[in-house]
């Protein structure tokens, strides 16, 4: 095979991989509102605002759920560090714990202040971090992976963080309760007013949290 060939193969497959990663990229600015984990990602993008071509190399890269996104953009943006560097130490076996101690970046501040402990399996960790913010914390993925989103999507939604701690600890998926509330605020899916009348009729109305988020909130405390 000739110089010229592998040249023209080579720039081929660049040209391909990087229409793909533009039609990922287009799907995400203009998510499909009935596809649960588009809109996910599209609030990622719209919270982080990370540059786009990184933002591809994460989607291409990650090998942990969906969810788990909103902790690779949080902890990019505190620490300054791109995403390469830290899907390696998620490739490399690390914890988020872990990757947050190596980053030097405090868990605690992920946390949100709520009107009340949150239950299982939230509520003692936070319990030592509201009673005093210094305090060093232990947490689970599951544990750093709800508070990072239920932060996202209280800014992002107007959610209260504390109504995605509780749905999250009955089992349902962070991409629901995004998709789900995406739809109540958008066109496409039913207004939050039908949504609330129809729980009041089964008399199963309940009430939303007031631990919502305006903003991203204070950055992670660095050692």
């Amino acid at each position: 095979m000739g110089k010229k060939t592998i040249l023209v193969l080579l720039a081929t497959l660049l040209g391909l991989a990087g229409a793909a990663q533009a039609g990922i990229l287009d799907a995400i600015r203009s998510p499909d509102p009935s596809d649960d984990v588009s809109v996910l990602k599209s609030l990622y993008r719209e919270h982080f605002k990370p540059d786009d071509v990184q933002f591809g190399v994460l989607l291409k890269g990650s090998r942990d759920g969906p969810e788990h996104l909103a902790v690779y953009c949080y902890l990019s943006k505190e620490s300054g560090r791109d995403y390469n560097y830290i899907l390696g130490l998620r490739r490399g076996g690390d914890s988020w714990q872990v990757v947050f101690e190596k980053l030097k970046i405090d868990v605690g501040g992920i946390f949100v202040s709520l009107p009340s402990r949150p239950g299982p399996p939230y509520g003692k960790a936070y319990g030592y971090w509201k009673k005093e913010p210094r305090t060093k914390v232990r947490l689970t993925d599951v544990e750093i992976v709800d508070w990072v989103n239920a932060r996202v999507l209280s800014a992002s939604l107007g959610i209260g963080a504390d109504e995605v701690l509780a749905r999250r600890a009955n089992g349902e998926k962070i991409s629901a309760i995004a998709g789900k509330t995406y739809r109540e605020k958008h066109k496409g899916g039913p207004s939050a007013e039908k949504e609330k009348s129809k729980d009041t009729a089964k008399g199963k109305g309940r009430s939303r949290g007031t631990g919502t988020c305006t903003a991203a909130g204070p950055p992670g405390k660095k050692k």
